[in-house]
């Protein structure tokens, strides 16, 4: 059980119910260990029958692997798997907006720990 989010809940909710006149772009921080993480799947676990949802993390590593989310949304999405094997950024930076674009439900897209986002990622993250 989350405590005490009641009110962070209550607005991304909100902020998914206006998604139908734009998309929208949440940026939850915070300190290491505050919830962040616990925050979001509370919010996906709260709509994911109502929304398609996507989820990437950034990996700790010295060397991530280009476009890291985008991989494990991959296993998820085929549509993009080609288009990361053949390196191509720009395609799956256009395979990502058909993804948020595709269907009468909003797409709810997590891209955990962006802090370790490769350059690549940045980039997309960007666009």
């Amino acid at each position: 059980m989350l405590l005490e989010r009641d009110q962070e809940l209550e607005l991304l909710a909100d902020l998914l119910a206006g998604v139908s006149s734009g998309g929208k772009v949440v940026l939850i921080r915070g300190e290491a260990g505050i919830g962040k993480s616990v925050l979001v799947k509370e919010f996906v676990d709260r709509h994911d029958d109502a929304a398609h949802v996507l989820i990437g993390f950034c990996d700790d590593l010295l060397t991530p692997q280009p476009l890291g989310p985008f991989w494990d949304i991959s296993r998820d999405q085929p549509s993009l798997e080609n288009l990361l094997k053949d390196g191509d950024r720009l395609g799956v930076m256009g395979g990502c907006l058909d993804l948020l674009t595709r269907s009468l439900r909003p797409t709810i897209l997590v891209i955990e720990d962006t802090h370790w986002a490769d350059e690549a990622t940045l980039d997309a993250i960007n666009t």
